[in-house]
């Protein structure tokens, strides 16, 4: 079985949500869960936060960043082009979206609402296999 005190310890998690007032509750949530956090309101916002944290280990993001902008989807190809290593965690309350992607190995699709411990685990169990 993991450590999963040292899992948590050196995992450090990108979160990327359109919606701030989310984004700033679930980064609270997961730093008090014992994660250093990144925070992200784009695809754009993201990609530069990822080319300047390199430790970033696990995404969680957002599979509908708002209208007219492109899907987490788009963030996580390009991501993982580069980071091939990184573990990344889909949220989103449409479902339907979540059937548009193959769940890769490294993945981990959750449906909103999310419970903050649920999510917790999520990463520790993306970061346990990286």
């Amino acid at each position: 079985m993991p450590d999963l005190n040292r899992i948590t310890a050196s995992t450090t998690v990108l979160l990327i949500d359109d919606n701030a007032l989310l984004r700033a509750a679930m980064a609270l949530a997961l730093q008090r869960e014992g994660f250093a956090m990144h925070r992200a309101a784009s695809v754009a916002e993201g990609l530069a936060v990822l080319a300047k944290y390199p430790r970033i280990s696990v995404v969680v993001l957002e599979v509908d960043l708002g209208p007219g902008t492109p899907r987490g989807f788009a963030f996580a190809d390009v991501a993982l082009a580069r980071h091939p290593d990184l573990g990344v965690i889909f949220l989103t309350g449409r479902t339907d979206l979540l059937m548009d992607r193959l769940q890769g190995p490294h993945e981990v699709h959750l449906t909103k609402p999310c419970a903050m411990p649920r999510l917790a685990e999520a990463i520790r169990r993306v970061a346990s296999v990286l």
